[in-house]
């Protein structure tokens, strides 16, 4: 049998060899993930699901004379894209291959690898490398999360509790959300660069193997950055610590809008913040966040962090929470469309949103015609290809602006561009400004609240101050886009 193997080193080389085989032995094996699904991270600049590994590769077989090694990941099989996929399914694509078989692999150095992995010794090399050994003493210590304890309660509700810990001793039990509030918590007060490989949301209910390595994860995530003394032995990780008993509080339900008009609704009490118990609940992962319309305003504003549900209990008729996309990087867009329940929210999103794209006659019934037949995929690839996707607009806005001082502005906040339309007063033309996010120098708050960019233009230094009533919003948007970006400013 005529049999062709062909590697492609997405970070090394490219190699091609023709030979004979039997009965398909190609000569590896692999072992990656038994589920569907996982983290994104970011190697060279790319985001990548997790991939199977090549475990073992046969000394003089085809596929070591292709240069396959063992550690190489796989992200393709003869063109199919298998990030994200259960070993079963790589497999099966691998088997079906018959005489061709294309593999497009990541050959990584050991940091990275650990990095796709998870694995948190990364932690240490950015405390160094960041930081400086001289400004956060190290200490030995030993914490652990050896098992997690399930909690069942009334109406069906149960969750999970992580048992942590010290020195063999114990010291408390933590769901993730008490994890990802102290997470955040570290990060109003330390650097990011040393709370790295915190592990994320995923958006669907895990299964033991899941719970398995989310525990494993924050073990030797919460391992790693408690041996820096200062982070040990300040106020907010003791107070995590603290053994205490959950109080009683007033318990209320939230009705929360899916993007395919579905209602689900939650029961939270009045001490917990919208984020930690809505998104807990609905385990959201980067793509999605809870936002929240108020009947007088009749416009979104993102739920953050310190947005608290006491507030909201008298207010509660004059208030509704929905599941949003929260994503304006079409390569992140990309993963959502693989997947079916993400897929589905995103078709609901542009749909939902069709009548902002200024579709001529012809392309709308186009639309209309996949959206009849359920083409999600379809109607999603299409509309992504119009101006202002994925563009969130602020109409009304208050800007000062080189010599424009107090003017009205439409504010369009998307992946790659800041685009300002002010209205000149005594002028029929609107003045357009275009400002790219790579140009960008600091973004500072005042302290009323108003943002102040600067940035280049023609190789001049320029100041825009931002004011309106979403600034929060307008913040949000801000952040979002630089991390999916990758980019960093002066803040």
């Amino acid at each position: 049998m005529n049999t062709e193997i062909i590697v492609e080193t997405s970070l090394l080389h490219k190699v091609e060899i023709t030979t004979n085989a039997e009965d398909n032995e190609y000569g590896f094996q692999i072992n990656g993930q038994t589920f569907e699904g996982g983290q994104l991270r970011s190697v060279g600049g790319i985001l990548y699901g997790p991939m199977q590994t090549v475990s073992s590769v046969t000394k003089d077989s085809l596929a070591y004379k292709a240069g396959l090694r063992i550690g190489d990941r796989i992200r393709s099989v003869n063109g199919i894209r298998v990030e994200s996929m259960a070993q079963h399914t790589v497999i099966d694509l691998i088997k079906q291959t018959g005489v061709f078989l294309k593999l497009e692999v990541l050959t990584l150095t050991k940091e990275d690898a650990n990095y796709l992995d998870g694995n948190t010794d990364k932690v240490l090399r950015n405390v160094k490398k960041f930081v400086g050994s001289h400004l956060y003493d190290r200490k030995y210590i030993i914490i652990t999360i050896p098992n997690v304890t399930h909690i069942y309660e009334k109406n069906n509700v149960n969750y999970i509790n992580y048992d942590v810990y010290y020195q063999g001793s114990y010291l408390c039990s933590r769901r993730y959300s008490h994890f990802f509030k102290y997470y955040n918590e570290l990060k109003n007060k330390f650097t990011p660069d040393i709370l790295t490989n915190f592990p994320k949301k995923w958006p669907f209910k895990l299964d033991k193997h899941q719970i398995d390595r989310r525990r494993r994860l924050l073990e030797a995530w919460i391992d790693n950055i408690c041996s820096i003394q200062e982070i040990f032995d300040n106020s907010i990780t003791q107070e995590f610590f603290s053994n205490f008993e959950p109080k009683s509080f007033k318990l209320i339900y939230l009705n929360v809008y899916l993007p395919d008009d579905n209602i689900l609704t939650v029961q939270v009490d009045e001490s917990t913040t919208i984020s930690d118990k809505l998104l807990e609940i609905l385990d959201i992962a980067e793509y999605f966040d809870v936002f929240s319309i108020f009947v007088y305003d009749y416009d979104y504003s993102i739920t953050h962090k310190s947005d608290n549900v006491c507030y909201l209990i008298y207010n509660f008729n004059y208030s509704k929470f929905y599941l949003k996309k929260w994503v304006f990087s079409l390569n992140l867009e990309a993963f959502m469309i693989e997947n079916s329940l993400t897929l589905k929210y995103l078709y609901y999103t542009v749909i939902s949103d069709l009548a902002n794209f200024n579709l001529d006659e012809e392309s709308l019934k186009y639309i209309i015609h996949l959206k009849n037949k359920n083409k999600y995929k379809e109607v999603v690839n299409k509309l992504q290809k119009y101006n202002h996707y994925n563009t969130i607009i602020f109409k009304g806005v208050d800007i000062t602006y080189m010599d424009l001082d107090n003017y009205t502005a439409n504010l369009k906040l998307s992946y790659n561009i800041i685009e300002i339309e002010i209205d000149i007063k005594n002028d029929e033309n609107v003045h357009i400004e275009n400002i790219y996010w790579i140009d960008i120098i600091s973004v500072k708050i005042k302290h009323d609240g108003s943002i102040i960019v600067n940035y280049k233009k023609e190789d001049n230094d320029v100041t825009l101050t931002i004011d309106c009533k979403k600034i929060k919003y307008v913040k949000a948007c801000f952040d979002k886009i630089m991390e999916e970006s990758k980019l960093n400013y002066e803040v």
